[in-house]
């Protein structure tokens, strides 16, 4: 690649572009259900959403990825248990790159770039439900052998939801469900 690549936070100019790289890289991708662009934009207009934790990569000019981490929890599975706070824990969805740019880093340099900035945004966990083959390289392991599920479906979900440590043993003590 000639031109470096370059992350920045994601700005309200550039939603649709990024509603256009997103549903284009998905029409190839491993997992999807077709939906994660209007997902993107749900995500935008919730109270879960971190502007800090959207971001764009470029090449040059050229808009080639995106990925957003967004606020999500872990209800403890027992909630006749008085004053038990469900886990803050971020949620990565979803990441996508141009089909061109796949296989050249794009991906991996916007993941450590939201590691990074979540960290510093004192954030201990990330989640993700995605292929397992792709994100383990980041270090993310199968939620279930924490004792975490997604709501909804847990046989479905299983095989795809992950968890990423961003602080040690931050997901120790934290069992329960996943809020998608």
């Amino acid at each position: 690649m000639d031109t470096e690549i370059t992350i920045s936070t994601e700005r309200p100019q550039e939603y649709e572009a990024v509603y256009d790289l997103i549903q284009k890289a998905f029409l190839s991708a491993k997992i999807s259900d077709g939906y994660e662009q209007d997902y993107v934009d749900r995500l935008r207009r919730g109270t879960n959403y971190i502007p800090e934790l959207a971001l764009v990569a470029y090449c040059g000019k050229e808009l080639i990825g995106h990925l957003m981490l967004s606020k999500s929890f872990i209800r403890p599975e027992r909630m006749c248990v008085p004053r038990v706070e469900p886990f803050r824990i971020l949620l990565l969805a979803p990441l996508a790159v141009k089909y061109a740019y796949r296989h050249r880093g794009v991906g991996a340099k916007l993941v450590q770039e939201a590691f990074r900035r979540a960290r510093e945004l004192g954030w201990t966990a990330v989640a993700v439900l995605g292929d397992p083959d792709y994100y383990a390289r980041f270090g993310f392991s199968l939620a279930s052998r924490y004792g975490i599920y997604a709501v909804g479906d847990r046989q479905m979900y299983e095989p795809y939801l992950q968890v990423y440590e961003l602080t040690a043993d931050a997901l120790k003590e934290v069992h329960g469900t996943l809020e998608l």
